[in-house]
């Protein structure tokens, strides 16, 4: 009877090794990685296009009004050369937005699928702002177009600000609720003032590194701010789960 018993047994096990070595083979085969790899390589396409258009206006938006001042607080300072009309503009503002709105997507897809969904964004915008410049030629006037410097100065910055403010937010999340997007909007600002102002107006001197100052005191109310509106955001835009996800965050 025990001999018996471990015959039965000793068939069970070989039948469940098969069944195992089975399920294995089809894991690993060719056909599964492949349907695997397209798979998550269409999920990232996904990702990429649906951030990049929540992106987009706001980085259009900026680009289009980067030269357009904000003139609502030139009374708070009877300086002339001190007034935030000279350096604060609206496309600064809606690239403010732009980072924020970057930041959340790295809260819910992680930060490399952000950063992904920046640059298909920047690219949408590189390929417009050519496609209007080339409908508008014919109707501009020399000092119509910005300096190539000011250009430069500005989406350096800006694309600069978001990948720190990315990066930030990776390292820090998972602790207190508040940190994450603080820190990462509050060292991703800086970072493009510290850029923009040197790179645009220092050869011009003048009064820019008071600017400069002023706009990292503005931009750290604006980081303090934005975190209320991300506490209300973080119950809705939850990091995705999936096999293998590692996000993590309050």
């Amino acid at each position: 009877m025990p001999d018996a018993l471990n015959e039965d047994s000793y068939s069970s096990e070989i039948n469940n090794v098969g069944a195992v070595e089975s399920r294995r083979t089809h894991e690993i085969s060719v056909v599964y990685r492949l349907k695997l790899l397209v798979k998550r390589l269409w999920q990232k396409v996904i990702v990429a296009t649906s951030v990049s258009l929540l992106l987009l206006p706001f980085l259009a938006l900026g680009v289009l009004f980067a030269d357009v001042p904000v003139k609502a607080f030139d009374g708070w300072t009877d300086v002339q050369s001190l007034k935030p009309g000279l350096w604060l503009s609206w496309g600064h503002l809606f690239m403010v937005m732009a980072v924020f709105v970057t930041v959340l997507a790295a809260r819910r897809h992680g930060g490399q699928a952000a950063l992904q969904a920046l640059g298909v964004a920047w690219l949408l915008v590189v390929v417009l702002s050519v496609g209007m410049l080339i409908f508008l030629a014919p109707r501009l006037l020399p000092g119509d177009l910005p300096s190539g410097v000011f250009v430069l100065g500005f989406v350096a910055s800006w694309y600069l600000s978001a990948n720190i403010a990315v990066g930030i937010y990776d390292i820090t999340r998972g602790s207190r609720w508040w940190r994450p997007p603080l820190l990462a909007m509050g060292f991703g600002l800086t970072t493009q003032a510290l850029v923009y102002f040197p790179v645009v107006y220092g050869a011009a001197g003048g009064a820019w590194p008071w600017w400069m100052l002023a706009t990292v005191v503005l931009y750290v109310f604006l980081s303090i701010g934005l975190v209320g509106i991300y506490q209300i955001g973080r119950k809705y835009l939850k990091p995705k789960q999936g096999r293998g996800s590692v996000l993590g965050a309050r």
